[in-house]
């Protein structure tokens, strides 16, 4: 779990349980402060977004989410193969890697949701979706 970001990180979304769920990151902490200057104008006006002065994009975003395991193939794949190797290597125990799988089937809906969230939620903040 991501516990701090550098000076040119920004959460995007997250919770007092996952703070930085979804992180972007900018070359500068300018940039920072010139993207979080626009999404308050954005949120504090009604002025049309063609009229908001330009902004920066992040040039990178990360997922505490992992999008990439909700999918049925995601979850039966690329989830089930990592925690697995997780156990061949000592990490966690048997039990663990079994409980890992077992809850993960179970909650495969919450899963898809709250993974969906993150996603919007976030492109939402980045001005992709209105």
């Amino acid at each position: 779990m991501v516990q701090s970001l550098p000076n040119v990180g920004l959460s995007l979304c997250g919770d007092d349980d996952l703070p930085n769920e979804a992180c972007a990151y900018f070359a500068s902490e300018e940039d920072v402060l010139q993207f979080q200057n626009r999404v308050e104008q954005q949120l504090d006006s009604d002025i049309p977004d063609e009229q908001l002065s330009n902004v920066v994009l992040p040039y990178a975003i990360t997922f505490q989410a992992h999008p990439e395991y909700v999918t049925p193939t995601g979850i039966k794949v690329n989830y089930v193969n990592t925690v697995k190797l997780m156990e061949e290597r000592g990490f966690i125990s048997r039990e663990t890697y079994q409980h890992a799988c077992e809850d993960a089937s179970r909650n495969f809906g919450t899963l898809t949701r709250d993974c969906l969230d993150a996603t919007v939620s976030t492109a939402v903040v980045l001005g992709w979706f209105k």
